[in-house]
């Protein structure tokens, strides 16, 4: 028996598939009690990564666009450490965008058995992982930490710098904040929507709470209506947000850096 448009038996892709420890390593979806996908991890998937883990991976056309194939990427990308594997690799035609919010990258675009094929990595670091929602979205925590720290450091320093120069006690009440620190503040938050769109909306959030904080360091209290302070930088932050937000679909558009 030769699986459809395959080249083996299913016998043969069964044996391999049988073993117990080391590569290919799969998961299985099947909610309710019904098989609806499978993923795995095996090696030379794509013939220029030859000694590199890739991601292969089937979902039942009705139960398409029900986050089922993000959780069983992020299965293997859990099972993957443990076997010693610092990346994995991808080869798709239609799926970039989801891989990209998924902190993917783009390697290469190539032809493989005569279809156009983007080659994608993601690196694996030391896995502790947050968890989000049913869609599988999830960050690892060294992932998570650049963004923040970028955004909360830029927002200190511009809080900080327009307040020296317009030589006021609170950075907003000089033309400084408004004509300089402020349309800076939001391309940042556009720059880091795009390198990290996943949820691109807390990277706003951040640069703009920790202006707050730099605001209080600089008076030297916290105040008796800091909750409306907290509030009134969450106001200003929302054009970052909806330009980090657009930055984020920018960047995972269907068919982005496709051939």
């Amino acid at each position: 028996m030769v699986r459809p448009g395959g080249r083996r038996s299913a016998v043969a892709h069964l044996q391999d598939y049988a073993i117990q420890d080391g590569l290919p390593i799969g998961s299985i979806a099947f909610p309710a009690g019904r098989v609806c996908g499978a993923a795995a991890l095996k090696v030379s998937s794509i013939a220029s990564h030859a000694h590199l883990s890739a991601r292969a991976g089937l979902v039942q056309p009705a139960m398409r666009r029900q986050g089922i194939g993000c959780l069983m990427l992020g299965a293997l990308e859990d099972l993957a450490p443990p076997l010693g594997c610092a990346s994995i690799y991808c080869g798709t035609s239609a799926s970039q965008d989801r891989l990209h919010r998924r902190e993917w990258q783009l390697l290469e675009n190539t032809t493989y058995e005569g279809k156009g094929l983007g080659t994608l990595r993601k690196f694996l670091w030391p896995v502790h992982r947050t968890r989000v929602d049913g869609t599988g979205h999830q960050m690892s925590a060294r992932a998570v930490l650049v963004p923040v720290s970028v955004a909360a450091i830029v927002g200190a320093v511009l809080w900080f710098a327009a307040a020296m120069l317009s030589g006021r006690r609170e950075a907003w009440d000089g033309a400084a904040y408004w004509a300089l620190a402020y349309p800076a503040a939001i391309l940042v938050c556009a720059y880091l929507g795009y390198s990290h769109p996943d949820r691109p909306w807390r990277w706003a959030l951040v640069l703009f709470q920790a202006q707050f904080i730099a605001m209080c360091v600089r008076n030297g209290e916290l105040g008796s209506l800091w909750p409306l302070g907290v509030m009134m930088f969450a106001a200003i932050a929302l054009p970052g947000i909806v330009v980090a937000t657009l930055s984020a679909h920018l960047r995972s558009r269907p068919g982005e850096g496709a051939t």
